[in-house]
């Protein structure tokens, strides 16, 4: 039996919609998973955290955000993949659309570029819906996740951008599942659209 550990790091709360995704989730035959929370308000913290249960009792990660909703054969699809790391595809809460998804060279792709494929091989992905193997976290080894802020948020380098980066130089390979399509809760849910 294969183990999922089920993750989402908060600092305040988990939208309802955000539970009802998780609860809702099929699981395959032959695995099993496990829910938990973490909660602080250091990001990178909370996610090196999430990677030592990880490693030492699972796996599998699949990362969610606390903001993050998903149709219910999201972990089918992502685990029938059988890669280091899958991401869905979810865009930030900002118009005009950005999907949370770089290419080889860390640049932002758009949902047109990636629509309609089976299987895209990435540069990068957001952390609010991902399937990653152990081996992957453990690979990488601590920390696996390092937040780079500057004081232009344009110059920041967010720590699961960072984790990305650290995987590929270690060989691992990322990939993206464009039928995977997450809603983004805000003030109004962001669904991804071509």
């Amino acid at each position: 039996m294969k183990k999922i550990l089920i993750a989402i790091p908060t600092a305040r709360y988990i939208e309802a919609d955000t539970f009802k995704s998780i609860y809702d989730l099929e699981v395959p035959e032959g695995y099993e998973v496990t829910y938990q929370h973490f909660y602080g308000y250091r990001v990178d913290q909370v996610r090196n955290l999430i990677a030592d249960w990880v490693v030492r009792g699972f796996d599998y990660l699949f990362s969610v955000d606390h903001d993050i909703t998903f149709p219910p054969d999201t972990l089918k699809k992502l685990l029938a993949h059988d890669v280091d790391l899958v991401s869905g595809v979810y865009r930030q809460r900002l118009e005009p659309q950005a999907i949370e998804i770089y290419d080889l060279n860390q640049q932002r792709m758009s949902i047109e570029q990636i629509h309609g494929q089976p299987l895209v091989q990435i540069g990068g992905c957001g952390f609010g819906c991902v399937l990653v193997k152990k081996e992957v976290l453990a690979g990488v080894g601590y920390p696996q996740f390092e937040y780079h802020p500057a004081l232009d948020h344009n110059n920041s380098f967010s720590e699961d951008t960072d984790f990305c980066k650290k995987a590929m130089a270690k060989g691992f390979k990322l990939w993206c599942d464009p039928s995977v399509r997450c809603g983004h809760i805000g003030s109004t849910t962001m669904h991804v659209h071509i």
